[in-house]
C-alpha cells in the first residue's frame, strides 16, 4: 500500500491536500510494515517519504537505518545528501554528494561536478 501512495505522489499524479494526504498514509503504512518487519527497502522509502513531508531530521533516521540494513551508500547517498543540505549541513552534503557516479550527462553527476 505504501509503495502505491507513494507512486502517485512520485508521478505527479496527486497534488495538495490529497498529496500529502498520500504521503502520510504511506509513512503510516511503512511505520506498520517496519514493526512487523525491518527491511532496508522500507527505510529507504520511508526516508524519501519523509524529505517529501518536509521532515529532513526524521528521514536521516531512516535512511541511516536503510544504510544499517545493507543498501549501499551510493544507492542511498542522494537522499541523505538531500537531508543534510535541507537542514542546512552543506559539509555534510557535500561528503554525501562524492559518493554521486561519475557518467556524464547524468543529473546525479552534474551536482558532483557543481559542488565537487
Amino acid at each position: 500500500m505504501a509503495q502505491q501512495y507513494w507512486e502517485l505522489c512520485y508521478l505527479g499524479i496527486a497534488e495538495g491536500i490529497l498529496r500529502q494526504h498520500y504521503l502520510e498514509a504511506a509513512e503510516q503504512w511503512l511505520m506498520l510494515s517496519l514493526e512487523k518487519h525491518t527491511t532496508a527497502s522500507a527505510h529507504l522509502l520511508l526516508g524519501r517519504v519523509l524529505l517529501d513531508l518536509n521532515r529532513p531530521q526524521d528521514a536521516m533516521v531512516s535512511l541511516q537505518a536503510a544504510l544499517n540494513g545493507g543498501l549501499l551508500l551510493r544507492q542511498v547517498a542522494p537522499y541523505l545528501a538531500e537531508a543534510a543540505y535541507i537542514n542546512g549541513d552543506y559539509d555534510t552534503a557535500r561528503e554525501y554528494i562524492a559518493y554521486f557516479p561519475e557518467q556524464k550527462g547524468e543529473r546525479l553527476s552534474q551536482i558532483k561536478e557543481l559542488w565537487g
